[in-house]
C-alpha cells in the first residue's frame, strides 16, 4: 500500500524513528532518472536465522509487474551484503547505498513481468536494555535485534527487501534452530519441525505497511473467537499466562466487532518479546515478558492493541495531519474499561487525565493535537493519547452514543486500509447525526489546531427564596484565550440533584439554576466531562508529579541505611530524573526555605528538614523505622513507600518521599523502584517485598469550580 503510514507502538507507543526511516527511504525511491512505476510485487521470502551469530540469511524472489522501469529500489539494510541480484535468471548490476538497493533493469525488461532473486545476508545487533529504568518510551531506536533467544526486526530494519508497489503479496518462510517459531503479519500457514529446524510458514495477501517479524522459543496456543484466529506465542516463563491472554483477547475482538464492524485481519497473535515492547501491528502485538506478567495488561493495554487493528493498523493514520489513532484506540480501550467497570471509576479515569495534562503537559511542553506523531516524552503522551481521547469523549456527549458509534462503523467501512484524518472523523459525525458543519468546524479547530486548554473558576455564586423554591446563580468565567464550551454545572440539595448544560462562547457566562429544595452546593462540570486546565488545588501530588516537576531537589536522608546510594540512583532513573544527583541531607541546607520541589530517599533526621513533613497527609506517619498509611503499613507487611504530598508553605510545591523499613531488604526495595512509575496517578505506593500492597491518592483541596453555600439546619 503505496505511503501508508502504520501504528504500531503504544505504552502505549507509536514509533517515530519507523515514520522517519519510512519517509526517507520513500524520498529515495524517486531517483533523477528513475520512475516508481512498479505496478505490483509478489515476494517470496525464505529466511535462516542464526541467532547465536545475531545474523540472517535470505533469499527473496520478488515477481514485479513494470511498467518503463529503468531501475528497481528496494529497502534494504544498510549493514546487508547482498550476494547476488538476478532478473529471469540473469545476473544484473546493482549498488546498495544508504539503505536503498538499486537494480538496474535490463532493457528490454523494463515493461511487463520480471522474476527478480535477491540472495543477501544481515547482522542485525541494535543495543536494548532488558529492564530499562524508564518506562517513557522501552525499546526506542530499536529496529532489529537477533539474539541467542528471539529474534526482533522493524520493517525500518530492512530485513527484507521492500519494493513500493500499487499491489503487494507475501509469502513467508522463515527457519530456525529447532524450538524457535517466528510470527508476522498475515495468516499462519504452519510451524513445523524438521531434523534440528523449525520452520514457521506465513502468507499475507493484504499486507499493510511494511512487514515485522518476532521470532522466540515459544509455546504456540490457538482458538477461535468467530471467524477470527486467535493465537499466543509465549515462552516456558510465561505459559501460565497463555489462557488468559487467549480468552481476553477473544472478549475484546467480539466487542469490537460488535462496536466497528468486521475484524479487519486473518488473525490476532499475542507474541512475547525478549525486551520491553508494547507494540501493535496489523494483527499481532508484541509485549515484552514482564509487561505480559503486569496484572492489568490484559484488560487493558492488549485491549488498547486490539483496537488499533481497527484504528491505525487497518484504517490508516495520515501523520502529516495529525495522529488520531492513539487518542481513539486510549478512548475505546483503556477508558472504555473503565467506563463498563462504573461510572465512578470512568469519572475517576477522565479526572486522572485531566490531572496529568496540568502536571505533564500544560504550559510550555504543550503543542496541538494536529502535531502528535507519536509518543516521546510524558507530554507527548498526555496529549497524544489524553487530550486526543477527550476529544473523542466530548463528541460523544454532544452527538449521543448511538450517533457516535454509527459514525465510527462508518469510517471503518469506508476507510479500511485507506488513510484517515481528524476531518474524516469530523465529517463521519456531522452525516450521521446531523450536526451542524459551521459549529463541527469550530469545535475540531480549537481542540485539534489549538495547544492549551480553557481555564475555568466560579465566581459571586449564591442561592436566594424564589416563590415555593430556591434560585441560584453565579457567573462562570475563563481565561484567554477562550473556548466555546458545553459546561454541565449541577446543584446539590439535600433531595438530590439538579443539572443543566450551560454555553459558554466568551470569557463569563451567567448561571441561573432553580430547585425546589435548598442549595447545599454548585459544581461545574462534576463529572470531569470536558477538557480543562485544572488549578494546583484540584491537583492532589502524585508519582507524576515528581516526573514533571520542572525542578526538584532530591535528599538522601539520614535513615537510609548505608551503601543504598544506588537505590536512590534508580529511583531517579526510573523516574527520568537522572540528570539531578542526590545531596547528602547534612549538605542540603543552602535549600531550605527556597520553595523546592524536595524528594527525600529516606527519612530525614535533622529538625529542619523534619520540619519539611509538617504536612504530612491524614493518615500518613513516618519514622526513622518505618512509616504508616492509615494503619495499613504494618498489617499489609509492606517494607517500601513511595509518597507525594503539598511541601509545607502553601506555596504550589511538593514534598515527596521513598521510605523504606528496617526489616527492607535491599533487591526488594530495588524492584520496588523500579515499579513506581506505573504508579503515575498515585500520590502513595507501597510494597512488600517489592510488589504492590496497596496505593492511593490523598484528597485535593477546594476546586474553583464547586462553590459550598452554608449548612443547612
Amino acid at each position: 500500500m503505496k505511503g501508508a503510514q502504520i501504528v504500531h507502538r503504544r505504552l502505549t507507543l507509536t514509533m517515530a524513528a519507523m515514520v522517519a526511516s519510512v519517509s526517507l527511504a520513500a524520498a529515495l525511491f524517486v531517483a533523477p532518472g528513475a520512475r516508481a512505476d512498479v505496478l505490483s510485487v509478489d515476494h517470496e521470502l525464505s529466511v535462516r536465522l542464526f541467532p547465536d551469530q545475531r545474523r540472517l540469511e535470505a533469499v527473496a524472489e520478488l515477481l514485479l509487474r513494470l511498467e518503463d522501469e529503468h531501475v528497481v529500489l528496494a529497502r534494504l539494510a544498510r549493514q546487508a551484503e547482498v550476494r547476488e541480484v538476478l532478473i529471469d535468471g540473469r545476473r544484473v548490476s546493482h549498488s546498495l547505498r544508504n539503505g536503498v538497493l538499486a537494480v538496474t533493469v535490463p532493457g528490454e525488461k523494463r515493461t511487463g513481468l520480471i522474476r527478480m532473486r535477491v540472495t543477501y545476508a544481515a547482522r542485525f545487533d541494535d543495543p536494548f536494555e532488558e529492564r530499562p529504568l524508564s518506562m517513557d518510551n522501552p525499546g526506542q531506536g530499536v529496529q532489529g535485534a537477533i539474539v541467542s533467544h528471539g529474534a526482533f526486526l522493524l520493517a525500518g530494519s530492512g530485513w527484507y527487501p521492500e519494493v513500493e508497489a500499487e499491489s503487494r503479496v507475501f509469502r513467508i518462510e522463515v527457519r530456525a534452530p529447532r524450538g524457535m517459531y517466528a510470527v508476522t503479519q498475515g495468516a499462519l500457514v504452519g510451524h513445523e519441525d524438521q531434523g534440528g529446524e523449525s520452520v514457521s510458514r506465513w502468507e499475507a495477501s493484504r499486507p499493510v505497511g511494511g512487514l515485522a517479524l518476532a521470532a522466540g522459543r515459544y509455546t504456540v496456543g490457538r482458538v477461535r473467537s468467530g471467524q477470527i484466529d486467535v493465537l499466543a506465542y509465549f515462552t516456558a516463563e510465561n505459559r501460565d499466562l497463555m489462557e488468559r491472554y487467549l480468552d481476553a483477547s477473544g472478549r475484546h475482538l467480539e466487542l469490537y466487532e460488535d462496536l466497528f464492524g468486521p475484524y479487519p485481519f486473518e488473525k490476532f497473535a499475542v507474541v512475547e518479546n525478549f525486551f520491553p515492547t508494547g507494540y501493535g501491528f496489523p494483527s499481532f502485538t508484541v509485549l515484552g515478558g514482564a509487561v505480559l506478567r503486569l496484572p492489568f495488561i490484559p484488560d487493558t493495554s492488549l485491549m488498547h492493541e486490539i483496537a488499533h487493528c481497527w484504528w491505525g493498523n487497518g484504517v490508516l493514520v495520515d501523520m502529516a495531519q495529525g495522529n488520531w489513532s492513539e487518542g481513539l484506540a486510549t478512548y475505546v480501550a483503556d477508558y472504555l474499561a473503565r467506563e463498563r467497570e462504573s461510572p465512578e471509576a470512568g469519572r475517576e479515569y477522565r479526572l486522572g487525565v485531566l490531572r496529568d495534562y496540568a502536571t505533564l503537559a500544560a504550559g510550555e511542553r504543550d503543542f496541538p493535537l494536529s502535531a502528535f506523531v507519536s509518543r516521546t516524552s510524558p507530554a507527548s503522551q498526555v496529549v497524544g493519547y489524553g487530550k486526543g481521547m477527550f476529544v473523542f469523549h466530548m463528541v460523544r456527549r454532544h452527538i449521543g452514543d448511538e450517533a457516535f458509534w454509527e459514525a465510527l462503523r462508518l469510517v471503518a467501512r469506508e476507510r479500511m486500509f485507506r488513510t484517515a484524518t481528524w476531518d474524516d472523523f469530523r465529517e463521519a459525525f456531522c452525516r450521521i447525526s446531523g450536526w451542524d458543519e459551521a459549529r463541527s468546524r469550530a469545535f475540531f479547530a480549537q481542540w485539534i489546531d489549538r495547544a492549551g486548554a480553557p481555564g475555568l473558576s466560579l465566581v459571586s455564586g449564591g442561592y436566594s427564596s424564589e416563590g415555593e423554591g430556591f434560585a441560584v446563580r453565579a457567573e462562570i468565567v475563563q481565561g484567554r484565550p477562550t473556548y466555546s464550551l458545553s459546561l454541565p454545572v449541577a446543584v446539590e440539595t439535600k433531595a438530590g440533584r439538579t443539572e443543566k448544560v450551560v454555553a459558554m462562547q466568551g470569557e463569563k457566562s451567567r448561571v441561573a439554576i432553580t430547585t425546589v429544595d435548598r442549595p447545599v452546593r454548585l459544581l461545574v462540570d462534576p463529572g470531569a466531562d470536558v477538557f480543562k486546565l485544572l488549578s494546583a488545588d484540584e491537583i492532589p501530588p502524585t508519582v507524576n508529579s515528581v516526573r514533571g516537576a520542572r525542578r526538584l531537589v532530591t535528599i538522601m536522608g539520614r535513615s537510609l541505611p548505608d551503601g543504598w546510594r544506588d537505590v536512590c540512583d534508580t529511583l531517579l532513573a526510573a523516574l527520568g530524573r537522572s540528570a539531578q544527583p542526590p545531596i547528602r541531607e547534612d549538605q542540603a541546607d543552602a535549600y531550605l526555605g527556597r520553595g523546592e520541589n524536595v524528594l527525600f530517599c529516606g527519612a530525614p533526621e535533622t529538625a529542619a528538614w523534619r520540619a519539611r513533613l509538617s504536612r504530612l497527609p491524614k493518615g500518613l506517619s513516618v519514622f526513622a523505622s518505618g512509616f504508616e498509611v492509615e494503619g495499613l503499613g504494618a498489617g499489609r507487611a509492606a517494607d517500601t513507600l513511595f509518597a507525594v504530598f503539598p511541601g509545607p508553605d502553601r506555596d504550589g510545591t511538593f514534598t515527596a518521599g521513598l521510605f523504606v523499613t528496617r526489616e527492607a531488604k535491599e533487591q526488594d526495595v530495588v524492584e520496588a523502584v523500579r515499579r513506581i512509575p506505573h504508579y503515575g496517578k498515585s500520590g502513595y505506593v507501597a510494597f512488600g517485598g517489592g510488589v504492590n500492597v496497596f496505593k492511593g491518592t490523598f484528597e485535593p483541596k477546594a476546586s474553583p469550580l464547586v462553590v459550598e453555600f452554608e449548612d443547612v439546619p
